[in-house]
C-alpha cells in the first residue's frame, strides 16, 4: 500500500464517520425531548410547597398540555391540583420553545395532601400524546416524611 493509499484511505474513513455523525445529529435534532424535575419551592412571604418545572431540551417547540404527579398506579395514577400557579406561561395547555422552561406550583397546603403518599415522580403531556416522566431527590424526601407522619 502506498502512501498515497494510504492518505485516501484516512481520507475515507473520516468522511465515513462524519456522514454517521451527520445522520444521527439529525436523527437527534427531530425528537422531543422534554425534563420533567419535581422540586421544593420556598417564598419570602413564608409559603413553601411542591412543585414541577419541565424544560424542553429539543429544538423543536412543544405543546405541554399536562403537568402533575404520577401515583404508583402507573399512567392512570395521577395527582393533580385545580389551582396551579404557574412561572412562564399563563396556563395550560402551553407552547413551550425550544430551551425554555415553565414551572407549575401546588399552591400552598396542597404538599399534605394524603393522596401525595402514593406519588411517585412528576410528570409532563404533551398534545400530542407523548408523556415526559422525572423524579428528584426533594420528592423522594418529602414523600418520605409524608409516609412516617402518617
Amino acid at each position: 500500500m502506498t502512501s498515497q493509499d494510504q492518505v485516501t484511505f484516512g481520507i475515507a474513513c473520516v468522511g465515513a464517520v462524519l456522514g454517521v455523525l451527520n445522520t444521527w445529529r439529525s436523527f437527534d435534532r427531530d425528537s422531543i425531548r422534554l425534563l420533567v424535575s419535581p422540586a421544593a419551592y420556598f417564598l419570602n412571604t413564608g409559603d413553601s410547597g411542591l412543585c414541577v418545572e419541565v424544560i424542553n431540551r429539543s429544538y423543536l417547540p412543544v405543546t405541554v398540555s399536562e403537568v402533575g404527579l404520577a401515583t404508583r398506579r402507573a399512567h392512570k395514577g395521577r395527582f393533580r391540583m385545580p389551582h396551579w400557579r404557574f412561572t412562564g406561561c399563563e396556563g395550560l395547555p402551553h407552547r413551550l420553545e425550544p430551551r425554555t422552561a415553565i414551572t407549575v406550583y401546588f399552591p400552598p397546603g396542597a404538599e399534605n395532601a394524603p393522596s401525595l403518599i402514593e406519588a411517585r415522580q412528576g410528570y409532563a403531556k404533551t398534545s400530542c400524546g407523548r408523556y415526559f416522566t422525572g423524579t428528584s431527590p426533594a420528592l423522594k424526601a418529602h414523600i418520605k416524611k409524608l409516609r412516617r407522619a402518617s
